[in-house]
């Protein structure tokens, strides 16, 4: 499959999921020996047989590469705290590519410099270290680098996509997406390493995606829906039992706030547009936070809550000339809207799948 045909794929794939659009179901296939299975959840029927598929969504996964370290590219500031992906052209044939800036989105630099697709970038909470996922090895897999680029290695091994991945509160843990089945994902953890596999939903004909640890990790919030399940956001214990419905609609990408007391989170509920909302973590009192200028047709995504909970950064849509998505700033009562890029530069387009360290 080629890479363009991969990446084509992958947007039809998010896509599908991130309108609540479950796809064709596929057989059941037989579980890997090296990962585990956490029980199945009361609220889905368990199935006979492990649902973590076998079918090969893009290609073949390699064999692990040695840890790469790209040479003779600048060095991000060590004041960077936001980072995100954007299509790139720091290294020829490249095209989306992981970058830091500050906060005031001064100081943009390539940290990821590969040719492979690299996107959904997650800070650890110490801010030395970034999970992203690459097609660099023909198939969507998590990979795990310095700040600064450097150490770049690779964590899962598998023949299907790994997207969304997001740190343990104490670092020691990754949760993840896992697409089991055309249009359906199951939620995963491992451990920092790569060790330790484990599906914590385990639903065959269920989709959960975009996972958070609570700042206490102790819960873990997500959005999904289908299979007789409600489409919206849920929360449920670390270990993947106690899954309840926060707020149902089409909602996604939900954050938890620095302070544990509310989420945040993005949707349509209007049926036109997508834009940013809060809520408390009980699921009441919902907010809308964003407007997108354009109206109907226009899109606010992914929020991702500044450390002191005041703020939040995102990605717009066809706000600039030049890039199809730029990156955001605003106040989480909805005022100082800022854009943090401004289109098309020497460095790259735009941005978008943002994410604020919370490190001092």
């Amino acid at each position: 499959m080629s890479k363009r045909l991969a990446y084509t794929v992958l947007a039809v794939t998010a896509f599908a999921v991130t309108t609540l659009a479950c796809g064709v179901l596929t057989p059941k296939a037989t579980p890997k020996p090296s990962e585990t299975q956490a029980t199945a959840l009361p609220i889905a029927t368990p199935p006979a047989t492990s649902q973590q598929g076998t079918q090969v969504y893009g290609g073949t996964p390699t064999t692990a590469p040695a840890k790469v370290t790209p040479t003779g590219f600048p060095k991000p500031p060590s004041t960077a705290r936001i980072v995100f992906d954007a299509t790139g052209w720091t290294v020829p044939g490249a095209s989306s590519e992981i970058f830091v800036m500050n906060t005031d989105g001064t100081g943009i630099t390539a940290i990821s410099n590969s040719r492979g697709d690299d996107m959904y970038p997650s800070w650890s909470p110490d801010g030395k270290r970034i999970a992203f996922t690459t097609m660099r090895d023909g198939n969507w897999e998590i990979y795990v680098m310095n700040a600064d680029g450097s150490n770049q290695t690779r964590l899962t091994h598998s023949s299907e996509w790994e997207l969304n991945p997001r740190w343990s509160p104490d670092g020691k843990k990754i949760i993840f997406s896992r697409v089991i089945k055309p249009g359906l994902l199951d939620i995963f953890v491992m451990n920092a390493d790569g060790s330790g596999v484990t599906n914590l939903t385990n639903t065959p004909d269920i989709s959960e995606d975009y996972p958070d640890f609570s700042p206490d990790g102790k819960q873990i919030v997500f959005s999904g829906g289908g299979g007789g399940r409600k489409y919206g956001i849920y929360v449920m214990n670390a270990d993947g039992s106690n899954v309840r419905l926060l707020q149902a609609g089409p909602l996604h990408s939900p954050k938890w706030s620095p302070d544990g007391k509310y989420i945040a989170f993005d949707g349509e509920p209007a049926g036109c547009k997508f834009e940013v909302y809060i809520m408390k973590a009980d699921g009441t009192g919902m907010q809308q936070v964003t407007e997108h200028p354009r109206g109907c047709g226009g899109a606010n995504k992914a929020p991702s809550w500044s450390p002191d909970g005041k703020q939040l950064v995102y990605y717009s849509e066809l706000r600039f000339e030049g890039s199809t998505f730029d990156i955001f700033v605003i106040n989480v009562d909805g005022s100082g809207e800022t854009a943090l890029t401004h289109g098309m530069t020497k460095l790259n387009a735009g941005g978008r799948n943002p994410d604020w360290s919370w490190a001092p």
